[in-house]
């Protein structure tokens, strides 16, 4: 019979954690990709991982849209309908509790369900989403779960191997743990996110000199020196301090004082380019399509047909293989309780097309992946001859044409 052990000791060399003791650079949370009694290390730090989610606004939107694409509609039967029996097994709710699970399958590549038994009928009676964050291999002993307290006490959680479903995608790396299936594009998300934050340091700090004050005829008084130095030292760094004037007042009126520019000049959208391509090969590895993003490309169609075509290969190339997949690891649960895995599945997308459904369109308005006029055309406000006009109006016509004859 499964039994999950749980003790609690202190933090350090079985001392009482206190950060005021520690380095300034100490992060709890790092030392959750150390030995942690055994536990098999992650081949990348999930804490690594978590800054990449943290660091990227395109990478983190991507695994919520996979997360809430792919388990959102709920765990349903054959029908479609909701299973009554199986739903109040889960923590929270299948919905939540997959989409949570498919969150930690985005950012870390692995998720974790546990499954809580009876010790008396040896049944499934609840089950709920661990942190894929504090869980690591506990060798063939099965799982350890390691958390900390706003005390920096640390428990550590044992389960038995049955009591724990690792989610993870296909890797073929063959370790235990699974690469997430987006990390060819961690370079690029890393150096996009050294971009932005070499931008913000810059305004931030104005570390880097762009001008030197050269003084001609004359020699600054140590009053004139200290006030300058406190300019560009108090009034001068940080975006509100943008453009303020210096004055220094001369008795001298043979003193000139220059600003000679000495280094580069920094312009505006420098960094775009390599910004826009990071975020084109971010959306590329998590298979999601662009106007999902709200990002549209030269060329493109606009409108709902667009957004439709899009949505549907999102659907069958990258939504349905994670369902499948998260339903073949969870059948053992499904036949341990008595159920046919193939009875169960996720509520796939609904694609009916935008024009018969306004309050999709609003939708994708609101995320700006249409535009105002595209967003009335679909919904039909301006009447048929404005939808006749629209881009998206002129292609639903030509496909209607086209069916019929």
């Amino acid at each position: 019979m499964p039994a999950m052990t749980t003790e609690r000791s202190n933090t350090g060399h079985g001392e009482v954690f206190n950060k005021a003791l520690l380095p300034a650079s100490f992060d709890p949370l790092a030392s959750l990709s150390r030995d942690v009694g055994g536990g098999m290390h992650w081949p990348i730090a999930p804490t690594s991982l978590l800054l990449l989610y943290l660091g990227s606004p395109e990478h983190a939107r991507c695994i919520h849209l996979i997360a809430e694409g792919a388990f959102g509609g709920g765990l349903v039967d054959g029908k479609g309908e909701i299973i009554p029996g199986l739903e109040d097994l889960f923590d929270g709710g299948s919905t939540t509790t997959f989409v949570d699970l498919g969150v930690d399958l985005g950012t870390y590549g692995n998720a974790y369900l546990q499954r809580v038994f009876n010790r008396a009928t040896g049944r499934i009676v609840l089950m709920r989403r661990l942190p894929a964050i504090t869980m690591r291999k506990y060798g063939t002993a099965g799982f350890v779960q390691t958390t900390r307290d706003q005390y920096g006490m640390e428990t550590r959680t044992f389960f038995a191997p049955d009591e724990i479903v690792h989610l993870k995608p296909p890797c073929p790396m063959g370790h235990f743990y699974a690469l997430p299936d987006w990390i060819s594009a961690s370079g690029m998300i890393e150096l996009a996110n050294a971009a932005t934050e070499w931008n913000a340091t810059f305004f931030k700090n104005g570390a880097m000199p762009e001008y030197a004050m050269i003084v001609k005829g004359s020699t600054l008084t140590d009053p004139q020196k200290q006030a300058a130095r406190e300019f560009f030292r108090r009034e001068f760094r940080g975006l509100d301090n943008a453009h303020k004037t210096l004055f220094l007042s001369f008795d001298n009126k043979e003193t000139e004082v220059d600003f000679e520019r000495i280094t580069a000049e920094m312009k505006d959208g420098d960094f775009l380019k390599m910004l826009d391509a990071a975020r084109d090969r971010i959306h590329m590895a998590h298979g999601v399509p662009p106007r999902l993003l709200g990002i549209m490309h030269a060329g493109g169609l606009g409108g709902g047909g667009e957004i439709t075509g899009q949505l549907k290969i999102f659907e069958d190339l990258r939504l349905s293989a994670i369902r499948r997949r998260t339903r073949d690891q969870m059948a053992p649960t499904y036949r341990a309780l008595g159920l046919n895995p193939a009875d169960i599945r996720h509520r796939p997308l609904d694609l009916t097309p935008p024009d018969t459904d306004r309050e999709k369109v609003k939708d994708w308005l609101d995320a700006n992946i249409i535009d105002r006029d595209e967003a009335r055309s679909l919904a039909g406000i301006d009447g048929e001859t404005a939808l006749a006009k629209s881009r998206a109006g002129r292609l639903a016509v030509l496909t209607k044409m086209l069916a019929e004859s």
